[in-house]
This record gives structure tokens, sequence and C-alpha cells, in this order.
């Protein structure tokens, strides 16, 4: 479904082929859309100049399980990766098919259950270099060489879920979070800046000699984090701090919570993040209570309900 921005009217509705869907990317370039069903359909479809037709361009591939995360490259609309369970697949649009499969592997169930526990791929990440980022079900945020799909680095970044991720605008950096609600920083750094507790590997970059670390956790949230986004910061000379906005990140955050959160977010690194803002009140609906009468009025989107405390031996009204 396409909605209009403004007024949030329908503009235009298709129906999948595949069940049910589970994750939709567009590429930033052109009007192509890309969506992930239950049933590990990836179809590609277009949106038209006026908003008002979908179609379907073609479809890409078809796997065994479902398609849970999708990553388009930023330029090139061939390179497309599908995050699916105990794989990520890059699909080629033009070839119609997958030509690399990574496999990811089970984990040791940590239950007294026997066997092992299936790796749900929930998000994903794309740099110009095709180097992918995964954060999965068991915690881990994996960088991957796409052309090779081989591993360069896994992080056991967080102790449950990993559900979301965002790469910064010139590809440094990395944040990440999930269901322990911590928000973990990795960064691409040069190996004289690398810390004790980060081993030297090579990384796929044009910089043969750097190498992605993790660096920070930020713990502001209170519950799962469902959602991140990284922008430039326009609001450092308002605020009459630093002049250089090259160097500043806002990075806005929001999940179960009800909160969205604004870090202020130094790309070198020389400073700790800073809590900016916080927005609450994200609930989808407001109560109120009227207590000489007992009412509780429950307001929701498209109606409201009036309840009232029942006698003792009586059914409730409402």
């Amino acid at each position: 479904i396409a909605y209009d921005p403004i007024t949030f009217e329908i503009l235009t509705s298709c129906h999948v082929a595949g069940g049910a869907i589970w994750s939709i990317a567009k590429h930033e370039l052109t009007r192509r859309i890309a969506v992930g069903t239950e049933t590990g359909h990836v179809n590609i479809y277009e949106l038209d100049e006026e908003a008002s037709q979908f179609s379907l361009a073609t479809s890409v591939c078809k796997q065994a399980a479902r398609i849970v995360s999708l990553a388009w490259h930023t330029t090139d609309d061939d390179f497309l990766v599908a995050g699916s369970i105990n794989r990520i697949y890059i699909c080629s649009t033009k070839q119609k098919r997958a030509i690399q499969q990574i496999n990811v592997g089970k984990v040791s169930a940590t239950s007294s259950r026997r066997g092992q526990k299936d790796t749900i791929i929930w998000c994903l990440a794309v740099t110009d270099d095709y180097t992918v980022f995964s954060g999965d079900s068991s915690g881990r945020t994996c960088v991957w060489d796409a052309v090779y799909g081989t591993l360069i680095r896994s992080f056991q970044t967080h102790r449950a879920d990993v559900l979301c991720m965002a790469l910064s605008s010139d590809e440094q950096t990395l944040f990440c979070s999930g269901v322990d609600s911590v928000i973990v920083r990795i960064e691409l750094v040069s190996p004289k800046s690398t810390t004790n507790t980060a081993t030297a590997t090579t990384t796929t970059n044009n910089d043969p000699t750097k190498q992605w670390i993790k660096t920070i956790s930020i713990h502001s949230h209170t519950h799962d984090v469902r959602s991140l986004t990284l922008i430039p910061s326009r609001f450092a000379t308002i605020r009459k701090k630093e002049n250089n906005l090259s160097n500043k990140l806002m990075l806005i955050s929001g999940g179960l919570d009800a909160r969205l959160l604004v870090h202020d977010i130094i790309r070198d690194n020389s400073k700790p993040p800073v809590l900016w803002r916080k927005c609450f009140n994200f609930t989808q609906h407001q109560n109120k209570i009227l207590q000489k009468g007992n009412y509780f009025l429950f307001t929701y989107r498209d109606y409201i309900e009036l309840w009232s405390i029942g006698k003792e031996g009586c059914a409730n009204e409402n």
C-alpha cells in the first residue's frame, strides 16, 4: 500500500504473491521496492511517477524459508541482500537468482532441550564496497564479504535478538540494537586507534589496514529497541556548541518503551554520546478517569469506550 505522506490517504495498493509480507526495502536512487514474503519469495515492484500504480518488475528468487529482512546496495540496483533463517542470500535482480549464499548457521540452544536453535537474520545493511552487516536472533552482529561470502568479523553485541541497525553516510560507523535495549556502536578504524579489547582483522574496505571494532554502548532505553536512524546534526550552531557539523551525527531511536530518543554523536568518538532530547507519549491512545462517577474513558484511533465499575455481584456495564 502506498500512502500520501501529508493526508495519509491510500494512493494505490496491490496484492503480493507469496503470502504474508515480512520485509520491504526501497532502492534509494530508483522507484523500485523489494518485498520479502512468508513463502520465501523476493519480488521487485515499481511505482510509477504519479504513485498511482504498482507493477511487478521481476521475481528475483524463491527460497525455502521466509525472507525477514532486505537491504539494497546504495547505487547498484542489481545487488540486493535478503536475510532468512540460517542464511543470507546475495541476489541479482538482472539474473533473477541468488548469486551467493552465506550460511550463518545455527546456535546451541541455551535451554535443556537438545539440538540447536535456528538463527533468524532480523536486519541487514550494505556498504558501497559490498560489505554486508547482519544482526540475528543470537545477539550477534556480523560483518561479511559479499563477493566471496566469507565472514570478516563477528561481534556478540547483545544478549538477545538484534532487531535493527543504522549505517552512517560515510559508512565508517554502524549502530545496532534490539531486545536487550542496548545500542552498540561499531566503527571502522585504523590499527593504531584500536583498543586492547579488539583483535586485528583485515576488512575488504578500500583501506586494508582498517578494521571493524566494537567501541561504545548506550543504555538509554528500558525495553526493546525496534528502529534506528542516523541524520546529520543541523542544530549544533543553534545550540551554540561545536561548529564542526561534519563531525556530528544525531542518532534517533525508538522502541517498546514508547520514547523517541535523540543522541548527539561525535564521528571521531572523541566524546561520549549525549542524550539531547526525549520525546514521550507515543502510545496509541490516551485514557482518562473520572473519579467521582468511577468512569473510565478509553480513546482509540477510530472510536472511544466508556467503562464504569460494576457493582458487587453484577456484570460490568460498558
